[in-house]
């Protein structure tokens, strides 16, 4: 509302006005594998890519990955795939494609082993990317009432643009969850929609600090147990667009990625991070791979960042780490997040 501009002559109170109306909504969660698609529908890329290649002639080298001709046509440079059937339990982790030819990948990290051809070998790469389609939500609120039919009120709103979503992995206890969703259109009344059904309850347990953060990435290497914390910050900052007589539309703006890291300052290298911040050095990979368990894991990255804040106190008796701020630029792929998974 906003006040008329008549403006009474006895000075008695403004006439309010109807002047927007606006429909958003927010929810907050543990991350799980219902929040972590959030996550990715997020990112509003076009649609997930997906490379699946079973053979009995993958063989771990001590660079890399091998297999049957052609398997590497759907991956590039700086993706990550996923391998699973190694005799070698220690093989059957991520691996990000630092090159590749037709029929091999040079990989970080480089094999664990070596092992011969033999085994039935599965290398999957399901791609997630920033981009400019968004996904559009439908959302409903519903609660007990007397007044409405079947004693339950509806509230259903669609064409909705996700425009935030925080990732947060603390250093200890669970990894949470935030969104905001703004949409353009509701259904009129308070009823159910005809035909809706609710999808069965997700079974997955909620991710840990502890058991659950298998590896934290700083400039395409791994920095697990250097890294304490990470969260990520994503905002595709709609733009509104208002005209008389009508609903609200929505268009995606700029994409903005920030966060925050907190590392160790080990004695072996204690101001790796303010260096990254005086220097303003490009980070070429910085992220998480997490996971969900029964062998399902992702990795988050973000291909190029910037530490635009550092702070390292240094009181006594206090341990000494570095809290830094950082922003996510477009990387040398040509995004600004990428998420990989092997599971769908």
């Amino acid at each position: 509302y906003t006040e008329s501009p008549e403006r009474p002559a006895d000075r008695e109170g403004v006439a309010q006005v109807q002047d927007v109306e606006t429909v958003e909504g927010n929810f907050s969660s543990a991350v799980s594998i219902q929040s972590f698609e959030w996550m990715r529908a997020s990112l509003c890329g076009p649609a997930e890519t997906e490379m699946t290649e079973t053979a009995s002639t993958f063989s771990a080298t001590g660079t890399g990955l091998t297999g049957p001709s052609g398997w590497t046509d759907d991956i590039a440079a700086g993706d990550w795939v996923f391998a699973e059937g190694f005799a070698n339990a220690l093989l059957n982790v991520p691996y990000r494609v630092v090159s590749k030819t037709a029929t091999a990948i040079v990989t970080y990290p480089a094999p664990a082993a070596t092992e011969a051809a033999g085994a039935a070998v599965t290398v999957k790469s399901f791609k997630t990317t920033t981009g400019d389609q968004p996904t559009l939500v439908i959302m409903q609120d519903r609660a007990p009432d007397d007044t409405a039919a079947g004693g339950i009120r509806y509230r259903t709103v669609y064409n909705g643009f996700i425009n935030t979503a925080t990732l947060a992995i603390p250093e200890t206890g669970a990894l949470t969850f935030e969104s905001s969703v703004q949409f353009e259109r509701k259904v009129d009344g308070v009823a159910i929609v005809a035909g809706q059904s609710d999808a069965a309850p997700t079974s997955d347990d909620a991710l840990s600090a502890l058991q659950n953060v298998e590896q934290f990435i700083v400039n395409d290497t791994y920095a697990t147990c250097l890294v304490k914390s990470m969260t990520f910050e994503y905002n595709n900052n709609n733009q509104v667009d208002q005209a008389a007589g009508c609903t609200q539309r929505l268009g995606l703006g700029q994409i903005s990625l920030t966060g925050s890291i907190v590392a160790r300052s080990p004695k072996s290298n204690p101001f790796r991070f303010r260096d990254y911040f005086e220097n303003g050095t490009n980070l070429l990979g910085t992220g998480v791979v997490l996971d969900f368990g029964s062998g399902r894991k992702a990795v988050i990255i973000m291909d190029r960042v910037k530490i635009t804040e550092h702070d390292q106190p240094t009181e006594a008796n206090v341990v000494a780490s570095s809290s830094c701020s950082f922003n996510a630029e477009k990387g040398q792929y040509g995004k600004t997040m990428r998420i990989f998974r092997n599971f769908n």
